[in-house]
């Protein structure tokens, strides 16, 4: 029998046309990859109108596990679920309004082989708006002439001084999780940038595959990332990114002394 090596994790907190469009194009990127994960967990809010669509979708000849998250649909609560549920070594996340490329699983399992003393795998990815238009590409500056130490790796030193760094479609290691902590919920915008620090602080290995895997969306109407447009000051990302940088120390998640005035526009 082959040895399992990839869960996907889908969260998926609410559905509505436009969704269940971007769910399928989502679901279409994983039948197209060269090499297919084992598994996709979707996590889904308990006795919802998203779990009904989800267990009617034809998902065809995939390995589908739908967790029930019962009653909490933040997007860090529902990763770490989705996590916690997956049976292989590695796991990544697919953000619903996102694609993989069709060789990115193809090309980590053969980086996962070639550099096995790595615990996480960015992808280069291509961002885009709303209408699929160019918005330029995250994960690759490692590959700039003496931007980090060694060429392909981010280190805490670079991550620190420059942000721009997305997890989307990453692959990581499943014992990270358990090792150094999970995406902490309390922590708005800056998570998963928080927790990139945290790994590197603690020495993990991230490298970033040098060909396009990825393609993540910008600025859809009803995301996670447009919900805080809404509700947090523009001037107050700085504040949580500054936030990061003191919390990627912490493995559990903290009590916050304060937190940026939102708004509700």
């Amino acid at each position: 029998m082959k040895e399992k090596t990839l869960s996907v994790i889908l969260p998926l907190h609410y559905i509505d046309d436009n969704v269940k469009q971007l769910f399928e194009n989502a679901i279409n990127s994983i039948h197209n990859q060269i090499q297919k994960p084992d598994e996709l967990i979707v996590v889904v809010p308990k006795d919802s109108d998203v779990l009904e669509f989800t267990k009617n979708f034809d998902f065809k000849d995939l390995s589908v596990n739908i967790v029930e998250n019962d009653g909490n649909t933040n997007f860090q609560n529902q990763v770490n679920l989705g996590v916690k549920n997956a049976t292989t070594p590695w796991v990544s996340v697919l953000e619903v309004d996102d694609e993989y490329a069709k060789i990115w699983i193809d090309n980590f399992i053969k980086y996962k082989d070639a550099y096995e003393e790595v615990g996480v795998f960015l992808p280069i990815t291509i961002e885009t708006d709303v209408n699929s238009n160019f918005g330029g590409f995250t994960n690759e500056s490692v590959w700039a002439h003496q931007f980090a130490d060694k060429l392909g790796f981010l280190d805490h030193d670079t991550l620190v001084g420059y942000t721009n760094y997305n997890l989307s479609g990453a692959m990581f290691k499943r014992e990270l999780f358990e090792e150094y902590g999970y995406l902490k919920p309390n922590i708005e915008v800056s998570f998963m940038y928080e927790f990139l620090l945290r790994l590197t602080y603690n020495s993990v290995k991230v490298f970033t595959i040098p060909k396009f895997g990825y393609k993540h969306m910008n600025g859809r109407e009803g995301s996670l990332f447009k919900s805080y447009e809404t509700k947090i000051n523009p001037g107050d990302t700085k504040w949580w990114f500054s936030l990061a940088k003191k919390e990627c120390y912490f493995k559990e998640p903290r009590e916050l002394d304060e937190q940026p005035e939102q708004t509700h526009g």
